[in-house]
């Protein structure tokens, strides 16, 4: 695989992951009946989206800080479903 096959690969990952939380973001939003332009809000403690969208937010900015455009991956693994650097396994 070519630095361009990861480079795109990489950006194809983080856009899929922006337009899944957008998605929980629209449903959690539908959930509590507040408009999803909203830039700040409170959901419900039953809001069922909420976790998930919690979840996909982290992965996102995980795979952002994971990702160097010119670059690809840099020095990134996972274990036990985390995303790791080098460095902070010293």
């Amino acid at each position: 695989m070519s630095l361009e096959d990861i480079e795109r690969a990489g950006a194809r990952h983080i856009e899929g992951l922006k337009a899944t939380v957008r998605q929980l973001w629209v449903k959690a939003c539908e959930h509590d009946d507040i408009p999803p332009s909203s830039l700040f809000v409170v959901f419900s403690e039953d809001n069922p989206y909420v976790p998930f969208h919690v979840n996909a937010m982290r992965q996102l900015r995980e795979a952002q800080a994971a990702f160097v455009p010119g670059g690809g991956y840099v020095g990134l693994r996972i274990e036990k479903g985390r995303a790791t650097t080098d460095r902070e396994r010293r």
